[in-house]
């Protein structure tokens, strides 16, 4: 991997990760707690 590409892999996945969140987040509102354990699973895995 190029170290000059890193920075912007991680806005973008910082990006992603924020949209991902907000459309969770819509999603929840909906469907209530079973997304609250996927999210946290994704982030978990995220790390």
């Amino acid at each position: 991997m190029n170290v000059l590409n890193f920075p912007f892999l991680l806005l973008y996945l910082l990006i992603d990760v924020q949209i991902h969140f907000l459309k969770y987040l819509k999603l929840n509102m909906l469907f209530g707690n079973e997304f609250h354990i996927h999210v946290k699973h994704l982030l978990y895995l995220s790390m």
